[in-house]
């Protein structure tokens, strides 16, 4: 039998095995007749299982007895060049061999794949050689590209350096020539020649090599300045297979998008329930579907993307893809924890809540909806604070129970500690207006919150008098006196427009002085007559007088300056 090459045989095992009757049927074989392929008349039945095994088997024995006959050939020859041809066979027929047995074994075991019955090698992973191979693609398209100005750059640079040699190889030429002219000896001379024929020989190679480098160039150059029509047809391959790749990719991710979108419009609209107002709870559960609703559209668009440049067999863009993505989990790694903070507010699992309160520069605020930008404002205030998410992370609010959110109102009077009374213009979130001796006094509102008054609007107040008569009245000082000032205070407020506003009256004896018999005169109003605190002072103040003259009770020249009193210094004459 002949010698067959060892790939021949394996080609032909191959097609032995792809012949197999429960295979396909073969094509019908073509003959060439003159140059030309021809169609033949009969189309030869397929071998079968057993024919091929026999084939193969007769191919083995015949590379076996070959193997044979060359070993005995290799101890009797004695050229060398038929010895190096045999063992260059001998290296060829082992594996030729092998590959006859691997053919017979898969063909006898019916096509089953042995290769799970071999030992596997442990694999270690390393994701950064992973990476590497997934962009290698990505990385030989761009060399690719760049091919040709590399090309120009390398050849640019191997002229310049050329030049240079010349420059140098042409002043050791006139050296060599001027010491030439001079007459050497003849030792010398012929040295100079041997040299000069040396280093003009080194001239011509470099003039050849400049001249190639200048050639190369212009071809370069010359290729890329008539290129028009190589740039319409990469334009056009463009066009037909990556830019429709990524046309379809366009097209795949809008559909995925208009889906899912069609989706939840209509989970909402089955899950929408008419008249009925979203609870907080309601509102929440709503959020987070909505935020896993971006999360689950973004792995499907992403998926989608994915599949298309699979789909295309585009290694490259599919290359490009992933290492956005990995670019993107490693910027994630170090973010990831701020925005599972954020995403924890937004879906109101956070530390700030809706309808809760939260003191914010100073000032306590109503967490009124929590959502990308954060509102927050004060009932009681004008104006509204909006915040992005990233501002309130680190904020913690609290439930809010039943205390007010701001000490006073538009309209409420408010009593300073230096005795003046002010009134109430404007509460906003950054300033306080109030009306003083009819002048408008302003404070910034964090810092009027810091100041110390009293709101006489919110609670009601007391007017506090203090009040002495004579030594010579002592007898009656304990009641008869008390008693007559009571009512006649009391006579004197119903007869006033302050009447519907009066609580209460105390008159009590307060202590004895150094020159007169004190009592204490503490009068209760509803807020609504704050306006009037220093009126009703004087109201107080001359209706004692007047029972003092009715009645014919001396009032001690010191008295006559009543003791009521400035600002706060007067509530403490209480008691």
């Amino acid at each position: 039998m002949p010698r067959l090459n060892h790939s021949l045989l394996a080609g032909l095992a191959l097609l032995l095995w792809f012949s197999h009757p429960l295979a396909q049927e073969a094509p019908p074989a073509a003959t060439v007749n003159n140059g030309s392929a021809v169609e033949s008349e009969a189309t030869p039945e397929p071998l079968t299982v057993m024919e091929r095994l026999t084939l193969l088997r007769e191919q083995l024995l015949s590379s076996r007895r070959e193997m044979e006959a060359l070993n005995k050939e290799l101890t009797r020859t004695k050229s060398e060049e038929r010895i190096a041809d045999i063992k260059k066979r001998l290296d060829e027929l082992p594996g030729s061999i092998e590959s006859l047995n691997r053919s017979f074994e898969q063909i006898a075991l019916g096509g089953i794949d042995i290769n799970t019955f071999a030992e596997q090698p442990e694999i270690k992973f390393d994701w950064k050689d992973e990476l590497i191979e997934i962009t290698r693609p990505l990385f030989g398209s761009l060399k690719d590209l760049t091919e040709k100005p590399r090309k120009i750059e390398q050849l640019r640079q191997q002229i310049e350096r050329l030049q240079q040699q010349l420059e140098v190889v042409g002043r050791a030429l006139a050296s060599l020539e001027a010491l030439s002219q001079e007459s050497p000896p003849p030792s010398v001379k012929s040295r100079l020649v041997s040299l000069t024929e040396s280093w003009q020989q080194r001239q011509q190679d470099l003039n050849a090599e400049l001249e190639m480098a200048h050639y190369q160039i212009a071809t370069l150059q010359g290729e890329a300045s008539s290129s028009w029509e190589a740039i319409a047809q990469s334009l056009l391959a463009f066009i037909k297979g990556r830019g429709l790749t990524l046309l379809i990719a366009i097209v795949a991710v809008v559909a995925v998008w208009q889906l899912t979108r069609l989706l939840l419009r209509l989970g909402r609209r089955t899950a929408a329930i008419p008249g009925r107002q979203q609870s907080r709870r309601r509102r929440t559960r709503e959020r987070a579907i909505g935020y896993l609703y971006r999360v689950v559209m973004t792995l499907l668009m992403l998926i989608a993307l994915l599949a298309v440049f699979y789909a295309r067999n585009d290694l490259v863009l599919l290359a490009l893809t992933v290492v956005v993505l990995v670019m993107v989990g490693l910027a994630l790694r170090q973010t990831m924890p701020r925005y599972i903070k954020e995403i924890r507010t937004l879906l109101d699992f956070g530390n700030v809540r809706e309808g809760e309160r939260i003191v914010y520069n100073g000032l306590p605020l109503e967490v009124s909806s929590v959502n990308a930008f954060t509102i927050l404002r004060n009932p009681q205030l004008e104006g509204i604070i909006r915040l992005p998410i990233t501002a309130m992370v680190d904020q913690v609010s609290r439930p809010a129970a039943s205390e007010e959110w701001f000490p006073c109102a538009k309209g409420d009077w408010l009593m300073f500690p230096d005795g003046r009374l002010g009134e109430v213009m404007r509460l906003t979130l950054e300033r306080v207006e109030l009306r003083m001796m009819r002048s408008v006094v302003e404070y910034p509102t964090a810092a009027f919150l810091a100041l110390e008054y009293r709101n006489l609007s919110r609670s009601g107040f007391a007017v506090p008098v203090t009040f002495g008569i004579d030594y010579q009245h002592q007898a009656i000082s304990l009641d008869e006196v008390p008693q007559t000032f009571h009512a006649a205070i009391e006579q004197a407020i119903k007869e006033s427009t302050f009447a519907p506003h009066f609580v209460e009256l105390l008159v009590e004896f307060k202590e004895a002085g150094a020159s007169s018999l004190d009592y204490l005169i503490y009068l209760s109003m509803r807020g609504e007559a704050a306006a009037s605190y220093y009126t009703l002072g004087r109201l107080v103040q001359r209706t004692l007088v007047e029972v003092c003259n009715r009645e014919g009770w001396v009032i001690p020249f010191a008295q006559l300056t009543v003791h009521q009193g400035e600002g706060f210094d007067s509530l403490r004459g209480k008691g």
